[in-house]
């Protein structure tokens, strides 16, 4: 019998997944890949985080940095 996987389980399987294969890892890819609603998501990524087991970090591009030309 097949054991049944918790949400944080998956979604901790699909960042993993999507990093070795060097996707960017956001919510709405996590939701494509998983089919977790972007609530359970965003709380279980937040157990994750607390938990030391994923790190956030912030995408720069040079779109990003576009924007903010000009800003006082």
């Amino acid at each position: 019998m097949a054991t049944k996987r918790s949400s944080t389980q998956i979604l901790l399987e699909a960042v993993q997944d999507l990093h070795a294969q060097e996707q960017v890892v956001t919510r709405e890819t996590l939701n494509a890949l998983t089919g977790l609603k972007l609530s359970i998501i965003d709380d279980r990524l937040g157990a994750l985080v607390d938990d030391g087991l994923v790190v956030r970090c912030l995408l720069y591009t040079s779109d990003a940095a576009d924007e903010l030309d000009g800003v006082d």
